[in-house]
């Protein structure tokens, strides 16, 4: 059976200088010169906790971090001399997520923040023009769900293939307002899309503390 990992960690360690700077050296260049190009001091947090999960990813499927690095037609990087790992990356509020998988896959991470749905453009765009009346019918706390869930399945599936949904039909809302994409990390929404077939398992979510694996001397 093929195997998706899929790992998120809390960044907020990395706010001590001293791990951030180990951090640095654990993951591959391209990323270290991504989080040093950006301004914000919790972005690069951000940056750098997904770019060690996605050493820990490279480490399980024997991918040196100092492959090359290549990047698609989107901007999607990709390792050319190891056709069989992909992976995908994902970050929000003091969170990071990397999912890798054999074959393609996407993934999306939001910190719920009920406030996002004052925006009615952005609630629009996720939700589709059809399917708003069904929305603004549901309760509130199922409109909370419906919303992240609809928007963490596009950016993921644009992630995967390219591909971004106009709008969600009135029975994919409901689905999404069940609470499957909120377990695995509190108060946020998580989307992991594969182009594995519908009969295979869901993916084994892993928490990971980075201040234990930055302690330790392996990679």
């Amino acid at each position: 059976m093929e195997i998706l990992l899929t790992e998120f960690a809390d960044v907020s360690p990395l706010a001590d200088d001293g791990l951030f700077a180990r951090a640095m050296e654990r993951v591959p260049g391209w990323r270290r010169a991504k989080v040093r190009r950006l301004r914000r001091p919790e972005s690069r947090r951000l940056s750098l906790g997904a770019s060690l999960l996605l050493a820990r990813a490279m480490k399980a499927a024997d991918v040196p971090l100092d492959a090359e690095i290549a990047f698609d037609t989107r901007g999607k990087p990709f390792y050319p001399d190891f056709p069989g790992f992909r992976f995908s990356l994902s970050h929000s509020g003091e969170r990071a997520l990397c999912a890798s998988s054999p074959r393609e896959v996407g993934c999306d991470i939001q910190k719920v923040d009920p406030s996002r749905l004052k925006n009615r453009r952005l609630v629009a765009r996720a939700i589709g023009a059809e399917s708003l009346p069904f929305f603004d019918g549901m309760d509130e706390e199922r409109r909370v769900r419906a919303f992240f869930a609809a928007w963490g399945m596009d950016e993921a599936l644009f992630k995967l293939d390219g591909t971004r949904p106009s709008g969600h039909s009135p029975e994919t809302l409901a689905e999404f307002s069940d609470e499957g994409f909120f377990c695995a990390i509190p108060g946020h929404c998580l989307v992991v899309c594969t182009a594995f077939s519908d009969d295979e398992p869901a993916p084994d979510v892993r928490e990971v503390d980075l201040r234990k694996i930055l302690r330790s001397r392996k990679r």
